[in-house]
């Protein structure tokens, strides 16, 4: 249901972000939520990761 109502007003699918995660940058397009409740972010070498926690800054131009 949460999975659900996320999708239906996720403002970030399809967005450019840069993910804080720690200490480490992570740059990306938000390909959505999984199953679990984690960030889906596509690298630019087309790879899938999975966050759980991070603070997100949506790019310029806002994708």
């Amino acid at each position: 249901m949460f999975a659900d109502l996320w999708n239906r007003y996720d403002m970030l699918r399809g967005r450019e972000i840069t993910l804080h995660e720690g200490g480490r940058r992570h740059a990306g397009r938000v390909s959505g939520l999984d199953d679990e409740g984690a960030l889906l972010v596509r690298d630019n070498r087309d790879r899938l990761h999975r966050f759980r926690a991070g603070e997100v800054t949506l790019a310029k131009g806002g994708g």
